[in-house]
């Protein structure tokens, strides 16, 4: 027996809301590895992070389709008739649209406007260009190829997902992962309906475009020589403040000579001895 809407969507609140949790962890220890450079550490936790960031855009479609205020049983079922992540992603996009601006399709700038028209091929330019590629990735990590990806035939080592692989890091991987966070918030409002797609278009697109930034312009080994310096600096206060503990403490009554008031306990035990 299917589950009701209501209690899929509880369900993908909960799974978002734990990956997110698992995502979060996996960037703290990853930078931890990168302080302490640790680079076996940080090499599979990169992984580890960049496959969780593809579980958590499966996971954010699938608590968007399931919305309350948004699709229809029948509009979630031609979402998910479609097979692929991509797929469905770009079909959510293209039904809200349609739902919005009460139009057939295909959707024109005649149908819905030419504002929302630019704006929807906005989205589906971010869905190929930003999430399609961290969808593959995804896909590969989780067949366990982390170090050697393969041809979609799985005949042959993949060169693009490979060059792709090297040349991740940490931080380009959080920037990439924040830019997937802006997009869904803006297809979370076009479905959910209110006013706050129109209102907050422009707001949302800058902060995805702030993102965009940062993974283009960022300096990798500036940022980690930032954390290498940061634990070592830590480290060297720790040292500090332990030996000026251990400086202060010589010269102390040892514990049998302590001049510390007894207990109650002890005192009303050598009164009733008397």
């Amino acid at each position: 027996m299917a589950e009701s809407k209501e209690s899929l969507y509880k369900a993908h609140v909960k799974n978002l809301r734990s990956v997110r949790l698992g995502i979060d962890h996996s960037y703290r220890y990853l930078k931890r590895s990168l302080a302490s450079e640790d680079s076996s550490a940080a090499s599979a936790l990169l992984r580890v992070y960049m496959l969780l960031a593809g579980a958590w855009a499966e996971a954010r479609l699938r608590k968007l389709i399931y919305e309350p205020s948004g699709f229809t049983i029948a509009e979630i079922d031609d979402i998910l008739d479609h097979g692929n992540q991509l797929d469905r992603w770009k079909r959510a996009v293209e039904l809200g649209f349609s739902k919005r601006y009460s139009s057939t399709f295909p959707l024109t700038s005649q149908k819905i406007g030419r504002t929302a028209f630019y704006r929807l091929t906005d989205i589906i330019s971010i869905i190929n260009s930003d999430l399609k590629p961290l969808i593959e990735m995804r896909n590969k990590l989780a067949h366990g190829q982390w170090e050697r990806p393969l041809t979609n035939n799985e005949k042959g080592f993949s060169t693009e997902y490979t060059r792709s692989l090297v040349s991740e890091n940490a931080l380009s991987a959080h920037y990439k992962l924040a830019i997937i966070e802006h997009i869904s918030i803006v297809v979370h409002e076009l479905v959910a309906g209110g006013p706050a797609f129109e209102r907050d278009f422009d707001y949302n697109f800058g902060r995805l475009e702030t993102a965009r930034h940062q993974l283009a312009n960022h300096s990798y080994p500036l940022w980690q020589a930032h954390l290498v310096s940061k634990a070592k600096k830590g480290l060297r206060l720790r040292e500090q403040a332990w030996t000026h503990r251990s400086v202060s403490s010589v010269g102390r009554p040892s514990a049998a000579h302590s001049t510390t008031p007894r207990s109650i306990t002890s005192v009303l035990t050598s009164l009733l001895r008397r």
